[in-house]
């Protein structure tokens, strides 16, 4: 077992344009030009059963990715937008991928081919069984008037495409190898997220809590973690989703569900969250036992409903206003409340002192400050990856460790540097690729030139060693600025990244250096930019940049053995600014996922007003300065 290889993947493949049509059953699509990954989370006029179609089949299989262990180590993991440039892997049509070009490079990183692979994991249970288990609930739940037309889509879309033969065909046919049904696991899609919390903490005993949209059946599950082995100890079923509800307020906020949560997150800080508080409370029923309630999201009138309690949706890229700000504000409260009575109750049930979360609702780093600052575990591990990207990596942990080596010790994901790094021929090719538009040298100590050109407001982009997994750049894939300056903020936002004013950005602090700038309370480190803490109150003049409206940061701690080489940028910095502390943001533009090779990097580079881009140990800068079209 020491040396045995698991491929865990997300994702599906839905590229047939017969079966898109055929699948095209509950409503037309938008017309109102905004492009959402699937049709059922649209507020435009023509849309109908608003918000979710009933949690159709269809709104599984974005975020496609592929991660690769050996012996139950981590050797790899990428997610597929990476190399295909296509955010979330959904095409314009509006068509899911699987991750081909993750999977190639996670066995080129590991030194294997497909016949190497002892066993492939999906990131769902597909099984008929579970299938009519889904169809059972939407019978018991469903209004009338939907029930079988909902029921016919979902059949039909599991006939097509999510069947166990139809995922095993489509994973043969995309990578062109026979890989043999008996090496083909399906692993319920709460579990994959569970294991990829509880097997990367390095928790020996915890418990796991998951939360997102949904998967099979499940919205969320409680599991406890001991030693190697994860036992499920409750699940919530759809219809109640505290995911679904915030993709279906992230839509009515005039943003992209699936992919924008997290800008009603930083928007809720602006906002009172007071002003909502009964709308919220009549949408989220709390119970006396710890769970919670959100069953009027399949009222026929919820589109009615919300029109009725909020007014209007706001139009993509329209006025925010007051109300957006208030509403945010309402649903991010409401969550956090959720979510901390559920948590409040199985700590005392279970008597658990550390706590894991995965699923993408873990992903709200303000609610996981809350959960911080409550004081109700001793530690608590966010995995970075809790998208459905993480739920490759937890596919093929779950079945190691519950299946293949139930009896072994597991191994702590030490890092999330698990994407593909560059050569310095690479690099140097992708440079003199676009020769005609920069110059490069090489520096001895690039980290000291890249600081001093920090130090005098440039912005720079910073690419270095093996691409992060997850959402978060955390210093390899980063656009750097200097956190000093009241404008910068907007500078990045507007000249730069290209996208709203009120996003925040993070500070990237060395780790021995973070209790003096930042409220660290019972948060020992923050390495994936996933807890909010607050800033200083004697601090907050120093670092306006990275302080958002309410005083907070996302704040991402770097220690030297987890990233030598941005920590010595840090250290850098500090001298020529005299502080420890950088404007951290994805290497990226708005709509476009990170950039993932040197010729990505160039190319953006080149398309927004950075002043500078290091790549290695490579300097680059433009030929022309006045370039960029921000």
């Amino acid at each position: 077992m020491s040396s045995a290889l698991v491929m865990g993947y997300s994702g599906s493949s839905r590229e047939s344009q017969e079966n898109r049509k055929k699948l095209f059953v509950l409503k037309k699509a938008p017309r109102n030009g905004n492009r959402h990954f699937d049709s059922f989370l649209s507020f435009g006029n023509d849309a109908e059963d608003v918000p979710m179609n009933y949690f159709p089949l269809k709104g599984l299989g974005h975020d496609c990715a592929a991660s690769l262990i050996r012996g139950g180590t981590a050797v790899a993991s990428a997610a597929e937008e990476r190399f295909n440039r296509m955010k979330h892997s959904v095409s314009p049509a509006g068509s899911n991928m699987l991750p081909k070009r993750s999977m190639e490079f996670c066995l080129k990183q590991g030194g294997a081919s497909m016949r190497d692979v002892d066993y492939i994991c999906y990131f769902l249970d597909v099984s008929e069984e579970v299938f009519n288990r889904k169809i059972e609930i939407l019978s018991r739940c469903l209004p009338e008037r939907v029930k079988e037309k909902v029921i016919q889509a979902n059949r039909l879309s599991y006939e097509k495409e999510f069947s166990s033969a139809r995922v095993y065909g489509e994973l043969v046919r995309v990578t062109a190898h026979e890989w043999g049904r008996e090496k083909v696991k399906f692993i319920p899609h709460h579990y994959a997220h569970a294991a990829s919390a509880f097997y990367s903490s390095g928790f020996d005993d915890c418990g796991i809590l998951t939360l997102d949209g949904y998967g099979e059946v499940a919205s969320s599950v409680f599991a406890i973690g001991h030693g190697n082995k994860l036992d499920v100890m409750e699940e919530t079923e759809i219809p109640t989703s505290l995911g679904i509800l915030y993709m279906l307020i992230t839509a009515f906020l005039g943003f992209k569900p699936l992919s924008d949560e997290y800008k009603v997150m930083g928007l809720a800080s602006y906002g009172d969250s007071k002003n909502y508080e009964k709308e919220f409370r009549s949408l989220i029923k709390i119970g006396n036992d710890g769970a919670y309630d959100t069953s009027a999201l399949i009222r026929e009138d919820f589109k009615s409903v919300i029109e009725e309690m909020f007014g209007k949706p706001r139009e993509a890229h329209g006025e925010i206003t007051r109300r957006e700000k208030d509403v945010a504000a309402s649903l991010q409260h409401a969550l956090e409340e959720a979510v901390l009575h559920k948590l409040a109750y199985l700590k005392v049930k279970h008597g658990f002192k550390n706590l894991c979360l995965s699923g993408g609702v873990a992903l709200n780093c303000a609610m996981n400050g809350m959960l911080v600052k409550s004081g109700l575990f001793e530690n608590i591990y966010v995995f970075p990856a809790s998208g459905d990207d993480g739920c490759s990596l937890g596919a093929a942990q779950y079945f190691y460790y519950n299946k293949m080596n139930p009896g072994g010790g597991k191994k702590k994901v030490a890092s999330v540097y698990l994407g593909p790094e560059y050569s310095d021929g690479e690099v140097s090719m992708a440079i003199n690729k676009f020769g005609g538009a920069i110059s490069s040298c090489k520096k001895e100590c690039v980290e000291n030139e890249a600081a001093k050109l920090l130090a005098r407001q440039k912005v720079i982009g910073w690419f270095q060693g093996r691409m992060e997994f997850g959402p978060r750049a955390l210093g390899n894939r980063s656009i750097l600025a200097d956190p000093r300056s009241p404008g910068m903020k907007d500078i990045v936002n507007a000249k730069i990244k290209k996208r709203e004013m009120f996003r925040p950005f993070a500070p990237a602090v060395k780790l021995e250096s973070a209790e003096t700038y930042f409220e660290m309370e019972r948060l020992d480190e923050s390495p994936y930019m996933l807890f909010v803490v607050p800033v200083k109150e004697d601090k907050k003049n120093l670092i306006p940049a990275v302080t958002h409206c309410d005083g907070t940061a996302r704040i991402q701690t770097v220690k030297e053995e987890d990233n030598p080489m941005f920590w010595k940028l840090l250290c850098s910095f500090e001298r020529h600014a005299g502080l420890p502390i950088i404007l951290n943001t994805s290497f990226n533009v708005m709509g476009e996922p990170i950039v993932c090779s040197p010729e990505d990097a160039v190319r953006c580079f080149l398309g927004t007003n950075l002043d500078a881009l290091v790549i290695g140990n490579y300097l680059i800068e433009k030929l022309n300065q006045g370039g960029g079209n921000g």
